[in-house]
């Protein structure tokens, strides 16, 4: 795992070497072992290392036999012994044992479609010296990140936006990713905040010249027309347990302590049974615990680690929010909202303290429908024949005016009563494809028209402009699109790399592998949401492997006490930054205050959005 940034000048003026090394230092954390650099006339190529495979010979950049190509790469390409051994027997010499070789020789022969060969995590830069262009890639689910900045003079790449920054660039921002931010908490591909800098989309390459420009998608999710029609669930069955098994084994190839993350719940659980099938030792695991019971799983993670019999070890974190809380907002580069950032951040830190790579549980409730969002939508089609009448006198006007208590809103009736409420206005719409935390019209309240010159932003944007691809589907398997295509990268999985990797610790999703995804998409419906059951064929698999009660336990999110936060220590900060910010309207974000603290609902989630926001503009006017 590593860190890349690179300059590459469209015109005839050199590239500035200490400029690269100082775009290439901003990524330290990403790679603390080594550093790398290649500049030769316009083009200059920066890496920094994290030894993972082959601590010896694997410094970068790495060149092919002739010296035509130049590569700097972030990830693991979990089969290159397999594509390692056809490349030696068709005439390839090897200077290294790591994966990274492969892709040099494997372009040398097929070009971009060597993509199609890479089962892995990945972003990476080639740099053909014959051509004079630079080609560039990102993973099928955007597992690692690729950051560009192009005008008419310089193309400028990073893992990361820090490192772009370290150029004098515009930074202009991009008012619909403003929009977007405050409705999603995240700001989807290929947007960013700034308007000049663009995320490359998951799946796709991108090649740049002098005179040329060209982004293309290489994956995408494919549909089987057959759709596994006529097939028993216990065949089915039996090949996703092979397949999970199989992308488990391959996740385990490394030089360097392996662990994984453990919650105790089913995902997590799942893939420390599968590692136990293929480890010599007791695998080893980490959890986490919290002071604040009803967000703590520590108890569970205990459990399933007796189950397993895992080398496990928990760290008992006491939350010192206002201590980190401006160093995490900047971290990111960008706002970003969803606040498991902040549990990741001490699970990663303490992980890393024992283990340089883990394996995690992410993406099982997108690929076999875990969210529990997806079992409110199939009630809310039954809730949304009601007439609205009828629904809002006996149903929606009592629930608005329960009031609610702090704690997790898994374990609150009511909580999910007024979620449920608001959500089944947007499934009654045809447009709840992910779900959001500020409407549209709220988004212009809080800014109001003279504080931010944000544009129509309808659900004409980006996002929805690929309806046509989901047409076909059902409307539960749109939802599992939209969160494989958005939530997952863009949320999810950013959430995941940063603060894993701020502390230089690798992290494996064996869910992600591309035989994995394709085979669980295109599952029938009813082996993935049964009834009101989530993840149903999951846990036929997982009952070969794990006691009863961990595959029955309910899911419990990655959160944090939020609530209880904004009546108590957030509380002096979120009026310096927000109350007191002449950036919002006043009035408005009073009433969500007072809202919040009189109990009337929980505004949690919405206050943490503001004051992210807010945080993340006072960095851009110190930077």
């Amino acid at each position: 795992m590593c860190g890349i940034c690179g300059i590459l000048n469209l015109s005839d003026r050199p590239v500035d070497s200490p400029l690269l090394e100082r775009m290439a230092s901003s990524l330290t954390h990403r790679g603390p072992d080594d550093a790398g650099y290649y500049v030769h006339d316009r083009i200059g190529l920066g890496h920094r290392r994290l030894n993972i495979i082959d601590l010896d010979t694997g410094h970068q950049p790495l060149f092919n036999e002739n010296g035509r190509y130049v590569l700097i790469f972030n990830g693991e390409i979990y089969n290159y012994l397999e594509l390692r051994r056809g490349l030696a027997e068709r005439g390839h010499v090897f200077s290294t044992k790591t994966d990274t070789e492969v892709i040099l020789h494997l372009y040398e022969e097929k070009q971009e479609r060597c993509l199609e060969d890479l089962r892995g995590m990945f972003s990476f830069a080639l740099w053909d010296d014959e051509k004079k262009e630079l080609f560039f890639a990102r993973d099928r689910l955007g597992k690692k990140p690729f950051f560009y900045y192009m005008d008419g003079e310089r193309f400028l790449f990073a893992s990361e936006i820090k490192a772009i920054l370290k150029n004098e660039i515009s930074l202009d921002l991009d008012p619909d990713a403003v929009f977007d931010f405050f409705k999603y908490q995240f700001i989807p591909s290929p947007r960013t905040i700034f308007r000049k800098i663009r995320k490359l989309p998951p799946g796709h390459f991108g090649k740049v010249s002098k005179n040329s420009f060209v982004l293309k998608r290489y994956w995408d999710i494919p549909v089987r027309e057959d759709g596994f029609q006529g097939r028993s669930l216990a065949s089915l069955e039996d090949e996703l347990d092979s397949l999970l098994s199989e992308a488990t084994k391959i996740r385990l190839i490394s030089d360097v302590p392996l662990g994984a993350f453990l919650s105790g719940g089913l995902d997590s659980s799942l893939v420390v049974a599968l590692m136990k099938k293929y480890s010599n030792a007791p695998v080893k695991t980490f959890a986490i615990g919290f002071k604040e019971k009803s967000y703590d799983e520590s108890g569970f993670a205990a459990r399933a680690a007796q189950a397993i019999q895992t080398d496990h070890k928990k760290f008992d974190v006491e939350y010192r929010i206002l201590d980190i809380l401006e160093s995490l907002v900047a971290h990111f580069d960008e706002p970003f909202g969803d606040s498991s950032a902040i549990p990741t951040y001490y699970l990663s830190q303490f992980t890393r303290e024992n283990v340089t790579v883990a394996l995690s549980g992410d993406g099982g409730d997108e690929l076999f429908g875990g969210y529990r969002r997806y079992i409110a939508h199939k009630l809310g089609r039954f809730f949304t024949r009601i007439p609205s009448g009828i629904r809002k006198f006996a149903f929606e006007n009592p629930v608005k005016k329960l009031p609610v208590r702090s704690g997790y809103y898994g374990k609150s009736l009511t909580k999910k009563l007024k979620l449920f409420a608001n959500a089944s206005h947007r499934i009654e719409s045809g447009r709840f494809y992910l779900p959001q935390i500020f409407e549209e019209p709220e988004v212009r309240s809080v800014f109001g028209d003279r504080r931010l010159r944000l544009r129509t932003h309808a659900y004409d944007d980006l996002m929805y402009a690929e309806f046509r691809k989901v047409d076909r589907f059902d409307d539960l398997t749109k939802l599992m699109w939209f969160d494989l295509h958005y939530y997952l990268p863009d949320d999810i999985l950013v959430k995941v790399d940063r603060m894993s990797m701020r502390h230089s610790l690798e992290v494996r999703a064996p869910y992600l592998d591309q035989r994995v995804v394709e085979y669980a998409f295109n599952l029938p419906l009813e082996f993935k949401i049964h009834r009101l059951t989530g993840k149903y064929i999951l846990k036929k698999i997982a009952r070969n492997y794990l006691p009863r009660d961990i595959v029955a336990r309910k899911k419990q999110g990655f959160m944090v006490p939020l609530d209880a936060w904004f009546k108590a220590e957030l509380i002096p900060l979120f009026t310096e930054k927000v109350l007191n910010n002449e950036m919002f309207e006043r009035a408005v974000v009073e009433r969500i205050f007072r809202d919040h603290m009189s109990g009337r609902d929980d505004y949690s989630v919405k206050m943490w959005l503001l004051l992210s926001f807010a945080i993340f503009m006072d960095t851009q006017k110190t930077s």
